[in-house]
């Protein structure tokens, strides 16, 4: 319930009215979460309220996490009292998140853009020496190698590179990359994907990058390189995923810290 209440509330975020009119129709949802809470308060209970007050106690509990999350997105600040402000501004580009981790179909869905996926090189090899210091996966270990060029709205814009350790992710296939490898990794396979690792460089563009992308007169691209774990501790994954700078920005939340 948490998860599908912090998408309708992103939703609603994203759905187009006027900034200064959202905190009308996010009203009633905050106002819902407060009279939980007042309904859950010892003084409004009697006898025989256990259920109904420990099920107030899951949606107060299930609302608050919500909101916390997107306050973590960078959508909503909280105020005094019980006052939230929506701080959402729309991007002019398409937003890719630094501190999140999600699959390039879910980036598509939340920017409302139309995405294809190319799979442009799949393989089986071994980590050597030389790949296991640059992407932290186990010397000699067995990996499938992935390269697939994202299109959106036509246009050939991301190289991505991915390294897949076999043993974690296996009977992988290209047309499962074509789909979505992070949907077969939760969904088909069940692994729990937890923490990515990331790095944001600006390169210059390689023999790849111009025969895959629609450069232009650009020579260098914005590179993200990360190495992912799942709920073992386990990295499954490096990837380098490689951006058209034109296109693109990425976006992070930050919070400043009392370091008194």
């Amino acid at each position: 319930m948490e998860n599908r209440l912090t998408d309708e509330l992103e939703k609603l975020i994203h759905s187009g009215p006027e900034l200064t009119h959202l905190h009308q129709r996010l009203g009633s949802v905050f106002e819902q979460v407060q009279l939980v809470d007042a309904v859950a308060e010892p003084e409004n209970q009697t006898a025989g309220d256990d259920r109904g007050n420990e099920r107030c106690e899951n949606l107060c509990g299930n609302g608050r996490r919500a909101l916390a999350r997107l306050i973590e997105r960078g959508y909503i600040q909280a105020g005094q009292g019980r006052r939230m402000r929506v701080i959402y501004q729309p991007a002019e580009q398409n937003e890719f998140m630094i501190g999140g981790i999600e699959s390039f179909r879910e980036a598509a869905a939340r920017n409302h853009f139309q995405a294809v996926t190319r799979v442009v090189h799949f393989a089986e090899d071994v980590v050597d020496q030389k790949t296991a210091e640059k992407t932290g996966l186990p010397l000699g270990s067995d990996i499938y190698d992935v390269r697939r060029i994202r299109y959106l709205e036509g246009k050939a814009l991301i190289l991505d590179i991915n390294l897949f350790l076999r043993e974690a992710v296996p009977n992988l296939t290209p047309e499962i990359a074509a789909h979505s490898i992070y949907d077969y990794i939760e969904n088909v396979l069940g692994m729990t994907i937890v923490t990515s690792r990331r790095r944001m460089t600006v390169e210059r563009a390689g023999a790849l990058d111009m025969r895959w992308l629609e450069m232009g007169d650009y020579n260098c691209l914005a590179v993200v390189s990360g190495r992912t774990y799942n709920a073992e501790g386990i990295q499954f994954e490096y990837t380098q995923s490689r951006h058209h700078p034109e296109y693109f920005c990425f976006e992070d939340t930050a919070v400043r810290r009392n370091v008194r």
